[in-house]
């Protein structure tokens, strides 16, 4: 089996490649013009110059070789999964043909049928749990430094989510892989797993959220005591009918607006930041989920959380304030 790639850049369109399972150059089916593309397998850079075209890739964390199906050196997360080889490519799953070196929250494998629908969801990799080798090499600071700022580690590809998106046909051979990143750190009020708008779904990005078909997915653990009042916010948001066929809550502006049934939930949620910013101020607090003292990270998006809720409640109690006196009208 093959896997069939065509290895294109806005500016080089002048290589085609077809590769072996594990990432080997197929012998007579490669061709180019010139040598200034520097990428191959997966999108990694080729060091053509020392190894030769198509020998070795660099990974970020790890140089691979094709050839070998394996990396020249230990997988910096192997102390968590010592079930697998520390030098194994992908784990082994070359049908999956990636290994993502981005560090994320947390990576998802998703099988599809060659209709879009999906087959299976399984979680390949977390990585909010990094060793102290792990931190330095991903960000180039010692834990605490690190801790200090944020609640739980990443790595270079961002504070978010990725998914593995693999077409198949009906033998369970590959097709196609797609790779989206859900980014929990682009916006104002982006934090964590749970915080700002929206949250992740069952399916994951690729799908647009609708409920009972790719409903939002509340099985992550949230990374701290910041993320989990969003996560509670965010269930008293999510039920049948929310932001729909509400009297006194249609309008050309979001549902998180309008829809003032959610304004109890809006006041817990100032209420529990209210309290944990107080909490933060006492010596030797902990995080209840980190178990370490509060990021800073965490404690400034509490602060944009309590400044944006304030608002958001004054909003719709003038709202409920005149669709009430409406009401008191009409009815004289």
């Amino acid at each position: 089996m093959y896997q069939e790639r065509k290895l294109h850049t806005f500016y080089w369109k002048n290589r085609t490649f077809s590769y072996n399972p594990f990432g080997m150059l197929t012998v007579g089916r490669t061709w180019s013009v010139g040598s200034e593309y520097r990428y191959g397998f997966n999108g990694k850079e080729d060091d053509s110059e020392t190894y030769g075209d198509g020998n070795i890739y660099d990974y970020g964390f790890r140089i691979y070789n094709p050839r070998l199906g394996k990396f020249l050196s230990v997988d910096p997360l192997s102390k968590n999964y010592p079930w697998n080889s520390p030098y194994s490519f992908a784990q082994n799953r070359v049908i999956d043909g990636i290994d993502v070196e981005g560090l994320e929250y947390v990576h998802y494998t998703v099988y599809l049928n060659q209709k879009g629908e999906v087959i299976a969801k399984f979680m390949a990799d977390d990585f909010r749990n990094l060793t102290a080798e792990q931190i330095k090499l991903a960000h180039n600071m010692t834990p605490d430094e690190f801790y200090a700022k944020h609640s739980v580690s990443f790595g270079d590809e961002g504070e978010g989510i990725s998914y593995s998106y693999i077409t198949i046909n009906e033998n369970w051979e590959q097709q196609s892989v797609d790779y989206e990143f859900y980014d929990r750190s682009d916006g104002y009020l982006e934090y964590g797993i749970y915080s700002g708008s929206g949250c992740p779904t069952q399916w994951g990005p690729k799908f647009k959220h609708e409920k009972g078909v790719n409903d939002y997915d509340y099985s992550l653990f949230p990374i701290d005591e910041v993320d989990m009042i969003a996560m509670q916010h965010d269930k008293a948001y999510d039920f049948d009918g929310y932001g729909e066929g509400y009297e006194g809550s249609k309008g050309i502006l979001p549902a998180f607006i309008t829809d003032v049934r959610t304004i109890e939930a809006d006041r817990k949620l100032l209420s529990d930041i209210q309290d944990y910013l107080e909490y933060v101020t006492w010596d030797n607090y902990t995080d209840l989920y980190t178990g370490k003292k509060p990021s800073s990270d965490a404690i400034a998006q509490a602060k944009k959380m309590e400044i944006n809720v304030k608002a958001l409640i004054f909003i719709k109690e003038v709202r409920i304030a005149e669709y009430n006196a409406k009401k008191n009208q009409d009815g004289e």
